[in-house]
């Protein structure tokens, strides 16, 4: 049976007396007739769902809504395709701004860390040429405080700083270079050493150094690269 809207309405909506007569007594005895008289049209139109079939008559008459006609709630079906293709564009977005952050973070990695070089004759030379200092790192693969400071130390950008205006960087690995590791085996691992163009040793140091040490102590022998100063 199909039910016109207005039919519907005025039939179901104002109950007639024989109506409110055969109500539940629990309804109709309530303070308020505002509530009573509600409470029954609820009670009255759930009946009527189960007789007729409103709800694809709710479903015809008003597209989108629930098919409950005692509620006007719009349903989010509705906009259930905008908001999963808006859903796919942020996290599409989020993806490709998290890809290009960890490249450019791995590529800002990769440029802060020092540029060591062997040990050859045309690093002195060039510190010659410069007139730069030779900053020589004695390390070991089993050295615990070398791999450390490759972590820290290395990568502070004050110390960087200070290396690429006055230092000429140069590594002396045990396991690369065994003749030069054994000419410096007693100043242990880590151990820091400064020379100038000439081969002349400025200043040493031994043990691990933090950041800030490390650029003091790079700042105060460029400004005094004389070997009685750093004694």
């Amino acid at each position: 049976m199909r039910i016109s809207s207005g039919s519907w309405y005025r039939r179901y909506r104002t109950p007639t007396f024989k109506q409110k007569m055969t109500m539940n007594r629990s309804i109709i005895s309530g303070p308020n007739p505002k509530l009573d008289h509600d409470a029954w049209h609820k009670r009255l139109i759930s009946q009527q769902i189960r007789k007729y079939p409103l709800s694809l008559w709710v479903k015809r008459r008003f597209p989108g809504t629930t098919a409950n006609p005692l509620s006007c709630t719009r349903h989010p079906r509705s906009n259930h395709g905008i908001r999963s293709s808006s859903l796919l564009v942020l996290l599409l977005l989020f993806s490709l701004t998290a890809a290009a952050a960890g490249s450019s973070q791995s590529g800002n990695t990769r440029q802060q860390e020092v540029a060591w070089q062997r040990w050859t004759p045309e690093v002195f030379t060039r510190a010659q040429q410069e007139q730069r200092l030779i900053l020589v790192d004695l390390a070991a693969e089993w050295c615990t405080f070398c791999k450390k400071m490759d972590k820290t130390t290395w990568r502070d950008d004050k110390v960087l700083g200070s290396i690429d205006k006055y230092y000429i960087p140069v590594r002396v690995q045990d396991e690369i270079d065994p003749e030069l590791a054994e000419k410096y085996r007693g100043y242990g691992r880590p151990a820091f050493v400064v020379l100038n163009g000439e081969g002349v040793e400025v200043a040493r140091k031994r043990g691990y150094l933090p950041p800030q040490m490390m650029h003091w102590m790079l700042e105060g022998i460029a400004e005094n690269p004389t070997p009685e100063a750093n004694q």
